[in-house]
């Protein structure tokens, strides 16, 4: 991620470069991910895009640029974050993904990793980023039943790693509870070295 500036406003702005590698890179995938952050224009905890540009080798996405870098860093230095703090972070999380739920998508990657806090003071004022993952926008009220396992194994709901069709808004609020188990004691609620232990892992078991 590269930092630009308006040469109007003098605004500093966030730019994500996308090179068009053969073989890696989706145009129709780029598009879809640029769809959605313009269907989410607006909702305060969603990461804002405000221009994309395209050249002949490379795609730019421009986004409002924060200051208080991914929630897992603050996790990391800090090893657990109090109840308040996180109770807040999963409110804002939640809003934005019933945002994204009533529009029919399912973020699928929902973790520390793609979580930006607004500044380094105010790590509870977060925004959902990394959109590249999600599924493609259904236009209805309920997101649609899934089957491609995707995202990061951590944080996988028990029907994704073992690749069963899924509600990926479901699977997006498990993802959401290991995040919430995560700030509260810094370390997973199971052995992500073991797939299996999470495969066999269910709500009931782990309340």
């Amino acid at each position: 991620m590269r930092t630009c500036k308006s040469v109007f406003s003098g605004v500093e702005y966030a730019v994500k470069i996308i090179e068009k590698k053969p073989g890696s890179f989706l145009r129709s995938k780029l598009l879809k991910e640029i769809e959605i952050y313009h269907m989410c224009s607006g909702q305060k905890n969603i990461i804002q895009l405000v221009e994309f540009f395209e050249e002949v080798d490379k795609f730019y996405l421009v986004f409002e640029k924060l200051h208080g870098g991914p929630l897992l860093e603050h996790i990391q230095r800090r090893k657990f974050l109090t109840e308040s703090e996180a109770s807040n972070i999963v409110s804002n999380l939640a809003e934005a993904l019933l945002f994204l739920h009533s529009r029919g998508i399912a973020h699928r990657d929902v973790k520390p990793d793609n979580v930006l806090c607004v500044s380094q003071t105010d790590t509870e004022s977060v925004k959902l980023c990394d959109f590249d993952l999600c599924s493609d926008p259904a236009y209805s009220l309920t997101t649609p039943s899934l089957g491609t396992p995707v995202g990061s194994l951590e944080y996988m709901a028990p029907e994704v790693v073992t690749g069963r069709a899924h509600k990926g808004s479901a699977s997006d609020v498990w993802s959401l509870g290991v995040c919430l188990f995560a700030m509260l004691h810094g370390y997973f609620p199971f052995d992500t070295s073991d797939p299996a232990e999470i495969g066999r892992a269910s709500c009931r078991e782990r309340v």
